[in-house]
């Protein structure tokens, strides 16, 4: 016996959250993670794909994901999970990087994964291979970076438990190793995929230059930088501060220390606003005194009278010296 096919209704309360976004047509379509731009002489990073082999922990294929989007790389495969790759406990870890565990594409073999690439390297924490060359990354860099304008390029990482196997090994182009203490060379899978990528991302990437100075400042003059130092060392000298210092180095490395950084016009003007304000405060200290001391008890609102039981004391004493005056009369 067959069911008869049933239309949602939208009004029915048994129809699930997922059903009725479909219905109304409010489900939203998967975006695509968005890489970062590469380096004009680094490594082609929409080329860089990264390929996990056997990963046995949902947490750890949120954290890789993470790390790649952190580094601009958004291509990933894997290769015969032992989870379910859309599973929450990816998507926890995973944050804002989900779209790449969305997109990524689950295939059966390491030859699948690496079927259309022209060079891949097979990441391993062992130093030496029975069969294979395992060279430090950093000497891969070169040849990847090269590789990755021709075509894509892949970096390959085995499982949590036992790493890259000799036959995965014999699959890529190169082996090669992180750099990282050799009293502790094995990474966690989240881990080494942040550092490869890390070094994919900055591979000859120019260093950002530093912030300019803001729009709506002007750039500091040669006569206005040489009257702050002029006031600032007079007022040194003034407090004798100067006399307790080498007179041949005391000046230079005043100099120096407010040299470090570039100061544009709107700084220096302030830094000789404090200085007057030093200068005015030495000259008249009455000024800079708080108005509490200046003023005595007056600022606290109170008076030289005496409190309201001292003087009701002195009212009743006075009292008793009358009665003491009139037993003497009587």
């Amino acid at each position: 016996m067959t069911r008869a096919k049933t239309t949602d209704d939208p009004a029915d309360p048994r129809i699930g959250k997922q059903r009725l976004a479909r219905h109304l047509g409010l489900v939203r379509p998967h975006r695509r993670a968005v890489g970062a731009e590469p380096a004009p002489d680094g490594v082609r990073l929409d080329g860089v794909r990264v390929v996990l082999v056997r990963t046995e922990f949902a947490g750890n294929l949120g954290r890789t994901a993470r790390a790649m989007l952190n580094m601009g790389l958004t291509d990933l495969r894997l290769v015969r999970p032992r989870f379910k790759h859309l599973s929450s406990d990816a998507r926890r870890p995973a944050g804002h990087s989900w779209e790449v565990i969305k997109h990524a594409q689950v295939v059966d073999s390491l030859d699948e994964a690496l079927a259309d690439t022209v060079f891949s390297v097979g990441l391993t924490s062992a130093r030496e291979r029975a069969r294979y060359r395992v060279e430090p990354f950093e000497d891969v860099l070169p040849r990847l970076a090269e590789a990755s304008r021709q075509g894509p390029v892949a970096l390959v990482f085995g499982s949590e438990a036992d790493g890259m196997r000799n036959e995965e090994i014999g699959r890529c182009t190169v082996a090669a190793q992180l750099a990282c203490s050799p009293e502790s060379p094995v990474l966690n899978l989240a881990q080494a995929v942040l550092l490869a990528c890390a070094n994919v991302f900055t591979w000859r990437r120019p260093a950002e230059a530093p912030p300019s100075l803001a729009p709506d400042r002007d750039p500091v003059s040669h006569q206005q930088l040489e009257g702050y130092f002029a006031q600032l060392l007079a007022l040194l000298d003034r407090v004798r501060f100067s006399k307790k210092q080498r007179a041949d180095r005391f000046e230079a490395s005043v100099r120096r220390i407010f040299t470090k950084s570039p100061l544009d016009a709107w700084e220096v003007a302030l830094l000789r606003g404090m200085l007057t304000a030093f200068e005015s405060a030495i000259d008249h200290p009455e000024r800079a005194a708080p108005k509490a001391d200046v003023d005595g008890g007056k600022a606290d609102g109170k008076s030289n009278r005496g409190s309201g039981k001292e003087r009701s004391r002195g009212k009743g004493a006075v009292g008793e010296k009358d009665k003491d005056k009139d037993r003497d009369r009587a």
